[in-house]
């Protein structure tokens, strides 16, 4: 077990590093139109291909890395979403890991070959589009055990796009080859670094009370009482200092209520050809509308507390992140010129 345990810290940086990555591609991607919630190219997944010569319990920290982080800084930790993300994260890196290693044992019998696109069956682009497809299979199917059968009907069309999300991860991948050593940023000035830890009990006592509100709030099926709880989360949110969006939460509206109406119930209130709009689907839409809106507020609360211990994982991603965002927003050049200065 010491052979393991120095293995994982020596690949502690390049982790790190990685996991740092991932929110910055993720970052980026806030920037590509999306209106369904779940179609979008998955950037992330770039660093996650740079990732699979880890040892496995080293690639499997970036995974929960990945899904852990990038739902803390988007609002979606309380959510549903975030066990959503985490399992796609999981499944999805399993299936490239292995699909990676198993191919480099039939690639070639030499072993600093093994990793050599040219001696390869399978190439990162094979991979990475198995992946995408593991990872809508995954969300799909687990949006559909909270959200019903209404979401079966994007399963089609996420497989498709996952095809083209995984070759442009790919593609990514291959124009940015993984350094030998993790990169060793300049270190940003004290006071853009540092982060508040004068009340560590206060910023503990705020997150035990935000995960006590949540699971409050999954308990609760009136609409009446969900609307002033709903109109309270989201002030909580903006005096974390988080500013709400509307355009992402009106996007997650509009789908659960549309996914909700095809598993009609309860008397009709619309109907145009075989389309029927009932009212108990119209409010099991709105119920988990108010839901989700409430908890996702919540969840933006804790992306504005600050934990930090400098030997934490977690916190030298965090770091690494934000040297990276100051240099991209410092870089000039397209998407893959500021990607270089990593």
């Amino acid at each position: 077990m010491q052979w393991l345990s120095k293995k994982i810290e020596s690949e502690k940086n390049m982790v790190a590093w990685l996991g740092a990555l991932t929110l910055l591609f993720s970052y980026a991607e806030l920037f590509i139109p999306r209106i369904v919630p779940f179609f979008r190219l998955g950037l992330a997944n770039v660093a996650v291909l740079m990732g699979l010569s880890l040892s496995p319990l080293s690639f499997a920290m970036l995974l929960f890395i990945k899904a852990f982080c990038s739902s803390m800084m988007g609002g979606t930790l309380f959510t549903p979403f975030f066990f959503i993300s985490l399992m796609q994260s999981v499944i999805s890196g399993f299936v490239m890991y292995v699909l990676f290693h198993v191919d480099g044992l039939f690639a070639s019998g030499k072993k600093e070959e093994t990793t050599a696109n040219s001696n390869r069956y399978v190439s990162f682009f094979g991979i990475s589009v198995a992946g995408a497809g593991a990872s809508a299979v995954v969300q799909i199917e687990l949006c559909r055990i909270y959200l019903g059968q209404g979401t079966l009907v994007l399963l089609g069309p996420m497989l498709l796009f996952s095809v083209l999300s995984g070759i442009v991860t790919a593609a990514i991948k291959y124009a940015l080859p993984l350094p030998p050593t993790a990169p060793v940023l300049e270190q940003l000035p004290l006071s853009a670094a540092s982060v508040k830890t004068s009340s560590k009990i206060l910023l503990w006592a705020k997150l035990l009370s935000l995960i006590f509100a949540v699971i409050i709030i999954f308990t609760l099926d009136s609409w009446k009482i969900l609307l002033p709880v709903m109109i309270v989360c989201l002030v909580l949110q903006r005096l974390s200092g988080r500013k709400i969006k509307f355009l992402p939460y009106m996007m997650l509206w509009v789908f659960i209520i549309i996914t909700s109406l095809f598993e009609p119930q309860g008397k009709i209130i619309f109907a145009l050809w075989k389309i029927k709009i009932t009212y108990g689907a119209l409010m099991s839409g709105i119920t988990k509308v108010m839901i989700m809106t409430s908890v996702s507020a919540l969840s933006q609360c804790v992306a504005g507390l600050k934990f930090y211990n400098e030997k934490s994982l977690i916190s030298q991603v965090f770091l690494n992140y934000q040297k990276m965002i100051e240099k991209w927003k410092n870089s000039k050049g397209n998407f893959l010129e500021k990607l270089q200065i990593f």
